[in-house]
């Protein structure tokens, strides 16, 4: 893909990063401190809120741009996941509301037709834009899932900003990607692309979490349009990491 790196990273967390009284809390000034200027966090799977989000949506609030995601689970109603996420964030929204697409076990609520009931019930409960949803998948997902859709059904899915999990070869470096490697699945452009997220490195510890590793992911695009996806935060002095 034609990627537009301009070293703005962030990461992704869950329940698994940390959060009281489990594990410590994760500390969001060492996140950027170590030089990330966005984190978007789980809100919730199925029917239940994760258990960190509590703690850590309040806590890196005014930190670091937020923004949050859905794990979508084939074996529950897409219209009760997509009223449950609303109701986990509604007091509180910032930046692009992801809709995490990874599961593969079998279920009643598998499958691009359930994605696009979750999506539309998300709108009219939201009343966010199609700008401010977005769906993160990998490539082979979303080409296995989308085999039977016809092109315009696959269209429907283009006009939501695309979070993209490419973690490349065995061996290769999530901190130094070769973006001319990864590919964008039909029917996003390199454009609709808004994020890539590369790997799990072994920086948790650096970065102010719980986990040994941590997911990170790489922003496709200058700093002005940085500003249009994620919240601005004003006091905010990002560290250049050293490599």
């Amino acid at each position: 893909m034609i990627f537009d790196n301009q070293g703005i990273i962030g990461c992704d967390i869950s329940y698994g990063q940390g959060y009281p009284p489990r594990f410590p809390v994760v500390d969001f000034r060492k996140m950027r401190d170590y030089g990330f200027d966005f984190v978007i966090m789980k809100a919730g799977q199925r029917h239940y809120q994760d258990p960190a989000f509590k703690y850590n949506w309040p806590a890196a609030k005014g930190i670091l741009s937020r923004g949050s995601y859905w794990y979508y689970d084939n074996t529950y109603s897409p219209f009760l996941q997509a009223d449950n996420y609303w109701r986990t964030i509604r007091n509180d929204v910032e930046g692009i509301c992801w809709l995490d697409l990874e599961d593969r076990n079998s279920g009643n609520a598998r499958g691009w037709r359930h994605w696009y009931d979750f999506l539309e019930t998300f709108k009219t409960l939201s009343k966010l834009s199609n700008a401010q949803i977005g769906i993160y998948s990998a490539y082979w997902y979303i080409r296995e899932e989308l085999l039977n859709a016809s092109w315009s059904e696959r269209e429907y899915f283009r006009r939501y900003p695309l979070w993209l999990a490419d973690y490349g070869p065995h061996g290769s470096d999530p901190l130094h990607r070769d973006f001319s490697k990864v590919s964008v699945p039909m029917p996003w452009s390199d454009d609709d692309c808004l994020i890539v997220q590369t790997g799990t490195p072994v920086i948790g510890e650096s970065a102010g979490v719980y986990s040994l590793e941590l997911d990170y992911n790489v922003f496709n695009g200058s700093r002005e349009k940085f500003r249009t996806v994620f919240k601005p935060v004003a006091d905010m002095t990002i560290s250049i990491r050293s490599n």
